[in-house]
């Protein structure tokens, strides 16, 4: 799972090099008069203006600037996928170094579901419980779903290996509060990567970040990515 160690590590780079030229996680927290919004974007709060209607407690990607005049401007607004609207669906973890054993052993499921079971057996958190339920849940169909929470910011890896011995494909999907998500499929026996990134942003950063990667990389960009697994049900028990 070289590619899949090498994007998280771009990403894991965008936590320390993070700059106005990539995508920015928002918040809605109320509307505050016709068109106008009160938001939390990255750290900060801010009124602006949205010809798109946004409603209280939504979460979104979008790009960042600010004119010549100081005028701020918010663009390409995508909503972030129902799984990420809730902190309560991710697990804190100390750093991207939990990934590594994950993404390093010969059988990533086998290795997860030992590390869910033994977490279960010790979670005395609702909230926490529910996400492990669901992370089981998902590798029971074939998925590995890790929804975790690291420095407060929220990381989603999702990957899914073709049964099919002829092709050996792995399919995953991978979101970040700094970059928005990422789609892709990687080719074992070709050593190739296909990248799908919701922001042109993303691409060019991602273009930048692995050009030595130990495999051929294509990137481009797509209006909408969905996920592999969606989690509705445990989100629904969460809130209730």
């Amino acid at each position: 799972m070289r590619s899949l160690r090498a994007l998280t590590k771009a990403f894991a780079q965008s936590s320390h090099h993070y700059n106005a030229s990539l995508p920015i996680s928002i918040d809605v927290l109320e509307p505050v008069g016709f068109r106008r919004y009160r938001l939390k974007v990255g750290h900060k709060e801010m009124t602006t203006k949205s010809m798109k209607p946004l409603h209280k407690g939504e979460r979104y990607w979008g790009n960042f600037s600010e004119a010549k005049d100081g005028i701020l401007t918010i663009s390409n607004l995508k909503k972030k996928p129902l799984l990420m609207q809730f902190d309560s669906a991710f697990t804190p973890v100390d750093s991207f170094d939990f990934l590594a054993p994950f993404l390093e052993a010969k059988e990533p499921s086998m290795v997860l579901k030992n590390w869910l079971l033994e977490a279960l057996a010790n979670c005395e958190d609702k909230a926490k419980f529910h996400t492990l339920s669901s992370m089981l849940l998902a590798l029971h169909e074939g998925i590995v779903h890790l929804p975790l929470s690291i420095d407060s910011r929220l990381l989603l890896l999702q990957w899914r290996e073709n049964q099919n011995l002829n092709e050996p494909l792995v399919d995953f999907y991978l979101a970040y509060d700094n970059l928005g998500a990422v789609k892709g499929v990687i080719n074992l026996e070709e050593n190739h990567i296909l990248l799908e990134c919701l922001f042109e942003r993303t691409a060019l950063f991602l273009t930048h970040q692995i050009p030595n990667a130990p495999f051929q990389c294509d990137i481009k960009t797509k209006e909408n990515l969905s996920l592999l697994w969606e989690g509705v049900n445990g989100l629904l028990d969460i809130k209730g």
